[in-house]
């Protein structure tokens, strides 16, 4: 595929209908690695200290919870999960934001001059007549 002239065409015209293809499938990817953030974020905060055996004492082994308790232990496992998602998301952000506004500027790297230069290598190409030998 001739990843030169579609790299220029995004650089030229990036809201072009004939280049929508490449940010579905950019968005394809981002979405599967987010939902995997939110989930090592919803795990790291169900092991998060103390709240485990706290939460323990009043769910006895064999019995009903009592429903005095059974609201408000709902709650704390509810916003322990839905802080874990939201640290994914933040989490991701971050690493997004970071990487493109001030990494990528500080190596004087610019993303379309780093895409084309990945793409001139053709390492794909190279792999497989290596291969072919």
């Amino acid at each position: 595929m001739p990843l030169d002239d579609l790299l220029s065409g995004i650089a030229a015209t990036p809201a072009d209908p004939k280049n929508w293809w490449v940010y579905a499938l950019l968005l394809s990817t981002f979405f599967p690695s987010l939902i995997n953030l939110a989930i090592a974020g919803s795990a790291l905060m169900r092991g998060f200290p103390g709240v485990g055996p706290r939460l323990l004492r009043f769910m006895p082994a064999g019995e009903a919870v009592s429903p005095i308790d059974r609201t408000w232990i709902a709650l704390v496992l509810t916003v322990q999960i839905l802080a874990g998602v939201l640290l994914g998301v933040a989490a991701r952000a971050l690493l997004v934001v970071g990487i493109f506004q001030y990494v990528l500027p500080i190596i004087w790297l610019e993303l379309f001059d780093l895409a084309g230069d990945v793409a001139a290598l053709d390492l794909p190409g190279k792999v497989l007549s290596l291969l072919r030998l």
